[in-house]
């Protein structure tokens, strides 16, 4: 993985998180998300989410191309496995998403936004 850290991040990533609560737990069910590749190669990229040092499992790709062209703008929407994923609470790092290609390696992350009107 030294040359994902040592790479820039090919994706330039906006997000439109979908909150929803379970108990008293608030958390993400699908993900939309606006993925533009900067690059001159065609990725493959693999979603999932992490807080702090770990990450999750991979997520879903509901919609959306498997490949996303050299310079080009796609839309996905992604789903955590089990169809939900809690979000932290309180002051602490927060969630990413994280975009992970095979070939070249690299990892984009994008912070998910606070659930404020899940939080309700």
């Amino acid at each position: 993985m030294v040359i994902a850290a040592a790479s820039p991040p090919p994706l330039r990533m906006s997000l439109a998180p979908h909150f929803a609560r379970h108990g008293s737990r608030v958390g993400v069910t699908t993900i939309d998300v606006r993925a533009v590749n900067t690059t001159g190669t065609a990725l493959e990229p693999h979603f999932a989410s992490r807080t702090g040092q770990g990450a999750s499992n991979w997520w879903t790709i509901a919609s959306g191309p498997t490949v996303l062209a050299p310079h080009a703008t796609s839309e996905y929407r992604v789903e955590p496995e089990g169809g939900f994923r809690a979000m932290p609470g309180g002051h602490g790092p927060g969630s990413y998403l994280i975009a992970v290609t095979g070939t070249p390696m690299t990892i984009t992350s994008a912070h998910i936004p606070a659930a404020a009107s899940a939080a309700r």
